[in-house]
């Protein structure tokens, strides 16, 4: 019985050895791949635990899509403040603070975006069948004024469009026309949301007023003449 006693332990002694070392081997393997990939194209090894994502972000920290991932990692398992957490530290990381062009701020922020879109739709659900109302959600409020005051197109209309898929409309307006205000060729895709969450009378109004601002644009046109057609008021686009 001794003799069986020791061989178990030094079994399980080997193995976990073997389980470090292969760990070991797995990070260094992470850490290689991730600074080759932060110079040249060189393809990422499959990441799937904390400590490899911990390697990755480090050796390569410019890399938005590592951290998005990394916090998409976190959510999955249930752990949404370790997901913010994650994206707090990429946002004031050096990268972002070196990221003249908002290339990846605008990454992070829309990674936050989606994160506080799918809280504050889980909690909409959760309370509305309690109470019938919508609850507050500052972090998310935090994060759309972030990407207002960042001020890039591309993020800007990525930023719409994760609102309005989260089906986030009523805290979406506000956001919707302060875009409108500081951006005409928002406009159009103002509308078409409204349209599509019933408010035509506002749909038209939105289009309207950028035909005053864009009197030459024939797209602006097209645009009413289509929108038009789809409320049903064929003889108005006529």
């Amino acid at each position: 019985m001794h003799a069986s006693y020791l061989e178990e332990a030094v079994v399980a002694a080997s193995s976990s050895l073997l389980t470090s070392l292969r760990n070991e081997s797995r990070l260094a393997e992470v850490a290689q791949a991730t600074m080759l990939g932060s110079e040249t194209a060189h393809p990422l090894p499959r990441i799937s635990s904390v400590e490899e994502y911990e390697v990755a972000v480090r050796n390569s920290p410019q890399n938005a899509h590592l951290w998005t991932l990394y916090a998409v990692h976190h959510q999955a398992a249930g752990d949404v403040e370790r997901a913010r957490t994650v994206l707090q530290r990429a946002l004031d990381s050096p990268a972002a603070s070196a990221d003249n062009a908002g290339g990846f701020t605008g990454t992070i922020l829309l990674s936050s975006l989606r994160l506080e879109s799918s809280v504050a739709t889980a909690a909409c659900v959760g309370v509305e069948r309690s109470v019938g109302s919508t609850p507050t959600a500052p972090l998310l409020d935090a994060v759309i004024a972030h990407i207002e005051q960042l001020d890039r197109e591309a993020v800007t209309r990525r930023a719409v469009s994760v609102l309005s898929t989260a089906g986030l409309h009523s805290r979406s307006t506000a956001t919707l026309d302060n875009l409108c205000v500081s951006h005409n060729f928002f406009n159009s895709l103002c509308a078409r949301l409204e349209f599509e969450f019933g408010d035509v009378d506002r749909a038209i109004k939105l289009v309207e007023e950028q035909l005053v601002a864009h009197p030459q644009k024939k797209v602006v046109y097209v645009n009413y003449i289509q929108l038009l057609m789809s409320a049903g008021k064929s003889a108005e686009a006529e």
